[in-house]
This record gives structure tokens, sequence and C-alpha cells, in this order.
């Protein structure tokens, strides 16, 4: 009897073990995963939420708006088009200069794609004192990022690590009276290493210059005649010569 009972006590202690371990794994496991990914993750927004970003490097600040409706890029013989939707404004004390620019649509899906999927390596807890070893004194670039809540971000990018493995860089999100120097994969760092010329769309190739043929070789239709010869001037190619000296014994014309 006593057996018994044993051996029904350990039999609920597996199913509850075993259940305890399914609901783990169902549902507590995934969202402990879930939480330690959006932690890691250097923003936690969808990226077609952002309205627009400015960008400030040393050589220039630019403002770059996503477009409500697709522009048009047009090729230079306007056979050919290609979408546009963002455009660039260059600022100077924050104030437009000039009007609005298509923006190479390449370098800006690759900036967002970088944004949607940086992560943090680790942090760093430092005093004021130190930014500048981080290069975040006078950072490499600074990103504000604007979402179509009216809400701002910002994105601070220094110096790359001792192993150029990752860069420095902070967030809104971690400034404040205990600064924290996050370590961001490099690829932020190339998204916003660009000169002004790079971020300006360029027109595509109309059908007919990316068919061009290629040049045709120069001929000459008269025959070269080899130095110091003379051509021939018969039907069976002998040479006749002209002469006015007359047989021998006969006397020459008068």
């Amino acid at each position: 009897m006593k057996l018994k009972r044993s051996t029904q006590m350990l039999l609920l202690v597996a199913v509850v073990l075993g259940g305890g371990v399914w609901i783990y794994d169902a549902a507590i496991a995934p969202k402990q995963e879930e939480r330690q990914a959006q932690q890691q993750q250097v923003f936690d927004f969808e990226m077609e939420r952002i309205r627009g970003m400015t960008l400030e490097r040393e050589a220039y600040t630019i403002q770059l708006t996503r477009l409500a409706e697709p522009g048009e890029i047009r090729s230079e013989d306007g056979t050919t088009f290609e979408n546009a939707n963002w455009e660039y404004t260059i600022l100077k004390d924050g104030n437009p200069q000039g009007e609005a620019t298509p923006a190479n649509e390449a370098y800006v899906v690759f900036l967002l794609s970088v944004l949607e999927n940086a992560k943090v390596d680790r942090s760093i807890e430092i005093e004021a004192e130190e930014i500048a070893e981080y290069g975040l004194d006078e950072p490499v670039a600074t990103l504000q990022i604007d979402l179509d809540s009216g809400e701002t971000h910002r994105l601070a990018v220094g110096t790359r690590d001792f192993s150029d493995s990752f860069v420095y860089g902070t967030t809104d999100s971690s400034e404040g009276e205990a600064l924290t120097v996050l370590l961001l994969p490099t690829n932020l760092d190339n998204a916003v290493d660009r000169t002004l010329e790079d971020w300006k769309a360029q027109p595509p190739q109309s059908p007919e210059s990316q068919l061009e043929p290629p040049p045709t070789p120069e001929t000459d239709d008269a025959t070269e005649t080899p130095t110091g010869e003379e051509p021939d001037s018969s039907e069976n190619g002998e040479v006749q010569l002209e002469t006015d000296t007359a047989p021998e014994g006969e006397p020459q014309g008068e």
C-alpha cells in the first residue's frame, strides 16, 4: 500500500514538473528572450514611423524627409525615371539653404536598415570628464530621428574601439547624470559616413545609353602602297616604261 502511494506521489511530482517545464518553454522563456532582445536593441520603434532625420557632420548638416507621395527622378533625355521616396535639404544654423533635393535611395534605405537591426553589445558607465576618450565630446556624427507621433530620438556616433570591432555611441535613453557609452556595430558609422554629394540621387541612365554599340575602328579605303614602290599600270602587273631612245642605228626624230 505504501509502495502504491509512493508511486502515485512520484507520478504526481513528475506531472507537476513536466507541466512547469512546458509552461516555462511555451510562455515564460519566449517573453524573457523577447525582453532581452528589446533591451539589446538600440531603437525599439518601427522604421516606417520615421518621418525625417537630421544628420549633422563636421562638413555639413542635412535634413532628410520622407515624401508623402513618391516623386520622380528622370534621366537626362527624359525617357526613363526612378521613384524618389526621400529628399534632403541643407541646413545652416538650423535654417534651410536652397531647395530640397531628391536623396539617394540606396543610402537612405541602408541607414534605416542599420538603425532597425543595430544592437548594443555592452555598455560602459563613465564620468562626464571621460567622454572625450570615446570621441563623444565632438561626435563624428549626430542623428536626430523624428517619428510620426512627434517624439524624437537622438544618436551620437563617436570613435571606434581599440579592436575596430565596435563604435562608441550614445542615445537619448543613455544620456543623463550617469552617462552610459554603448558599444554599437560599426555599420552605424558606415551608414552616416557619407559626403554631401553621396546623398544626392543620380538620374537613371536611359536605355539608349545602356545599349550603346562599341566604337567602330577607323578604316582606310585607299590601298597602301609600300614605300619606295610604284603601283602596276598594266593589266598583267608588269610595269611598262616609256622611252624616247631610238633603236641603235636609226636617227632620232628631228
